[in-house]
C-alpha cells in the first residue's frame, strides 16, 4: 500500500472518530457524565494516535497555526500552571481533563480536516443528529414524559423537551449552533434537490425542538443569531430575498402560534417580563460568583471551584446548590480569574478575525453570495451564526461546561480555521525529525494522562451510578462507593457518602455503638481535608459527636460549619439541632427561626423542633427534658 493512500485512509479514520465522539456526547446526557465522558476522551486518545502516524510518514507534515492556536495553547498551559493550587483536588483534575480533551480535538480537526467534503461530512453529521434528538424532545414534550433514555430528569424540567440531554437549556444550546448551519446548507448550499428537502424537514424538526426546551435564553440567542443570518443574505444576496423573506415569515409566524397556543411557554415568558422571580434567582447566583471573584481577581478561586465555595458567598434566601454560575463568563472569571477569561475571549477574538478571512477567501463574487452556491460558504455562514447565538446564550447559562455542545463548538471552529489553510495567510510550521519528536512528547503525555483518568472517571462513575440505584441493598451501596473510592481517593463527595451510610445505619441504635459513629466522624473529616469548604461534612461530624456526648467537638464543627456557609438554611437548622441537644433552648430557637427566614419557611427540621420546644419548653420557662427531644436521650 503506498504512502499516499494510508495518509488518507488515516486522515479519514481522525475525522470519523472524532465525529463519533461529538455524536457520542449529544446522546449520552451531553456527555455530563464520568462514564460516558471517558470513553468520549478514548475515542479523541486513538484519534490522536492515528494522527501522529500521520505526521511520522509525511515528508512535508505541516501545522497550520491560525491565531486562536494561540488562545488554545495559552489555555492549556494556563490550566496546568494553576491546577497544582486549586483547594479541592477533585475538581480542578476533572476541569484540566476537559481543557486538555477540548485542546486535543481542536489541534485533530484543524490539522486533518482538508476540503468542503470534510465540512459537510461534520455538517450533515450534526444536522441529522439534531432532528433525531429534536424529534425525541417533541415527544416527551407531547407525552409529558420525563425521561432521558432510562433516567429520570429532575422534576423542575417537567413539561419541556430536553431530549438526549438532561437540560432543556443545553439542548437549546445544541439546537442553536445547528440550526442556522441547516439554513446556511438550505439556502447557499449545492446539494441536491433530493438532499435540500430532506435538509429543509430538517430545519422545521429543529425549530420545533428549540420551541418545545421553552428555553427563553434558547429562544432569544437563536433569534438574534437568526437575525444576523438573515440579514446576511438579505443584503449580500439579492436573488434570494423573497425565499429569506418567506422563511423569516414562516418561522415567525411558527414562534408566535406556538407562544399563543401553549400556557407554559407563554407563562414562561410572563414571569420573564415580572420583575423579581428567575431572573432575579440567577442575579443571587450572580451575585454569589461576583464575590468569589473578588477573592482572588486575577488567577480566581481555581478550575471547577465555583460549587465548592458557593456557600460562603451564598446570598440570604438563595437555598439552591448550583453547580455553575449560570453565565459562562462569570462563572470563568470566578473559576480562572481575569487572566483565564482574557485568554478565553482572545482565542474566541482569534476566531472571529479567522471567519473574517476565511469569508474574503471564499467568496467568490463581490457583490452576490447568491451568484454562486458553495457548500464552503454555506458552512462558515453557519457556524458563524450559530456561534453568535452561543456567545449570547452564554450571558444566562453554562453550554460551554457541557462538554457535547463544547466539544462542538470547538471542532467547528477549528473547520472554520482550517478553511483558510489553502490561502497561506497564517503560519506554517513544517515538522522536520525535531519538531516531531517534541509534538509526539507532548501528545504522548497528555494520550497517557488522559487514558489514565478516561479509565479512572470510567470505573469510578459505573460505580458512583450504580450506588445509586434503589434496588441495591444499603451494603451494595456501600460497597459500590467503596470501590469507587479505590478508583479515586481525592473525590470528596464519595468519601462523604461512605460516611453518611455508616451514619445512617448506626443512627437509630443506642449510644453504646461508639466505633460506627467514630468511623463515619474520620471519613466526613477526610471530606471536609479534601474540599475545605464542605460544611456539610462538618455538620454530619457534629452530630456524629453529638451522639456520642462529645458537646465541645460537636459545637466546634458546627460553628465551623456555620462559618463557612453563613447564610445556609440547613446550616442554621443543624446548629439549632446541635443548641438542642445541649439543652440550650434559647440559642436553639434563634437559628431555627433564622433557618425557617432563610429558607421562606420551608426548613422541615425546622419546623419540627420549634414544634417540640414550644410544647415542652415554652419561651419564658426554664424547663429542660432533653429525654423526650428525638436523638438526645442519655440513658
Amino acid at each position: 500500500m503506498d504512502r499516499g493512500r494510508v495518509d488518507n485512509l488515516c486522515e479519514k479514520a481522525v475525522l470519523i472518530l472524532v465525529v463519533a465522539g461529538l455524536a457520542l456526547g449529544v446522546l449520552v446526557f451531553g456527555g455530563v457524565r464520568n462514564e460516558e465522558l471517558a470513553i468520549i476522551a478514548g475515542l479523541v486518545v486513538v484519534a490522536t494516535g492515528i494522527w501522529l502516524v500521520r505526521v511520522w510518514m509525511s515528508r512535508t507534515a505541516e501545522l497550520h497555526w491560525p491565531p486562536m492556536c494561540w488562545g488554545v495553547l495559552l489555555m492549556v498551559v494556563y490550566a496546568l500552571a494553576i491546577y497544582p493550587y486549586a483547594p479541592v483536588e477533585y475538581a480542578a483534575r476533572s476541569e484540566l481533563f476537559r481543557v486538555l480533551l477540548y485542546a486535543l480535538i481542536f489541534f485533530l480537526v484543524l490539522d486533518n480536516a482538508r476540503g468542503h467534503r470534510v465540512e459537510n461530512l461534520f455538517a450533515y453529521t450534526l444536522i441529522a443528529i439534531a432532528s433525531v434528538v429534536s424529534i425525541y424532545a417533541v415527544y416527551q414534550f407531547l407525552s409529558r414524559s420525563n425521561l432521558v433514555w432510562d433516567f429520570v430528569r429532575p422534576a423542575q424540567y417537567g413539561g419541556r423537551g430536553s431530549g438526549t440531554y438532561i437540560c432543556p437549556n443545553h439542548l437549546a444550546g445544541f439546537l442553536e449552533m445547528t440550526l442556522p448551519l441547516g439554513l446556511a446548507y438550505l439556502f447557499h448550499g449545492r446539494a441536491s434537490a433530493t438532499m435540500k428537502t430532506l435538509i429543509g424537514y430538517s430545519v422545521l424538526i429543529m425549530a420545533a425542538g428549540l420551541a418545545v426546551t421553552l428555553s427563553r435564553g434558547g429562544w432569544l440567542s437563536c433569534g438574534i443569531s437568526l437575525a444576523v443570518f438573515f440579514g446576511i443574505l438579505f443584503v449580500r444576496s439579492w436573488g434570494m430575498r423573497l425565499p429569506v423573506l418567506l422563511a423569516m415569515a414562516v418561522i415567525i409566524a411558527g414562534g408566535v402560534f406556538f407562544v399563543l397556543k401553549n400556557t407554559m411557554a407563554s407563562s414562561r415568558i410572563e414571569v420573564t417580563t415580572q420583575s423579581g422571580k428567575i431572573d432575579d434567582l440567577r442575579l443571587r447566583i450572580w451575585q454569589s460568583a461576583a464575590g468569589l471573584w473578588e477573592d482572588n481577581p486575577w488567577i480566581g478561586a481555581g478550575p471547577g471551584q465555583f460549587q465548592h465555595q458557593f456557600r460562603s458567598h451564598r446570598p440570604e434566601k438563595l437555598q439552591m446548590h448550583p453547580a455553575r454560575v449560570h453565565n459562562d463568563y462569570l462563572n470563568t472569571l470566578a473559576d480562572w480569574g481575569a487572566i483565564g477569561l482574557a485568554i478565553v475571549l482572545g482565542a474566541w477574538v482569534g476566531f472571529g478575525f479567522v471567519c473574517h478571512r476565511a469569508w474574503r477567501h471564499i467568496r467568490r463574487d463581490k457583490d452576490d453570495l447568491a451568484a454562486k452556491t458553495s457548500d464552503r460558504m454555506a458552512f462558515l455562514l453557519g457556524v458563524s451564526t450559530g456561534m453568535i447565538a452561543l456567545a449570547v446564550h452564554s450571558l444566562v447559562d453554562f453550554n460551554f461546561h457541557i462538554p457535547a455542545n463544547a466539544s462542538i463548538a470547538i471542532a467547528l471552529a477549528a473547520l472554520v480555521c482550517a478553511q483558510v489553510r489553502g490561502a497561506r495567510v497564517y503560519p506554517m510550521f513544517r515538522l522536520e525529525t525535531g519538531g516531531k519528536l517534541v509534538l509526539t512528547a507532548i501528545s504522548a503525555l497528555c494520550c497517557v494522562w488522559l487514558v489514565q483518568e478516561s479509565l479512572t472517571k470510567h470505573h469510578e462513575g459505573r460505580l458512583i451510578t450504580a450506588s445509586r440505584d434503589s434496588s441495591y441493598s444499603p451494603e451494595q451501596r456501600q460497597a459500590c462507593l467503596l470501590k469507587a473510592h479505590a478508583f479515586d481517593p481525592m473525590n470528596p463527595w464519595t468519601v462523604f457518602s461512605i460516611g453518611e451510610n455508616i451514619r445512617e445505619a448506626w443512627w437509630e441504635r443506642d449510644h453504646s455503638y461508639h466505633e460506627p459513629m467514630k468511623e463515619a466522624i474520620g471519613w466526613f473529616e477526610r471530606a471536609q481535608q479534601l474540599d475545605p469548604h464542605y460544611s456539610f461534612a462538618l455538620l454530619r461530624a457534629g452530630m456524629c459527636h453529638d451522639h456520642l456526648w462529645n458537646f465541645d467537638e460537636a459545637e466546634a464543627m458546627f460553628l465551623k460549619a456555620n462559618e463557612l456557609d453563613p447564610n445556609g438554611a440547613n446550616t442554621a437548622a443543624y446548629l439549632g439541632w446541635h443548641w438542642v441537644q445541649v439543652d440550650d433552648f434559647k440559642q436553639a430557637r434563634e437559628h431555627l427561626r433564622r433557618a425557617l427566614y432563610l429558607s421562606e419557611g420551608n426548613s422541615q427540621l425546622a419546623l419540627e423542633y420549634l414544634q417540640i420546644l414550644d410544647e415542652i419548653a415554652p419561651e419564658g420557662v426554664d424547663l429542660k427534658a432533653p429525654a423526650l427531644l428525638p436523638g438526645n436521650s442519655k440513658e
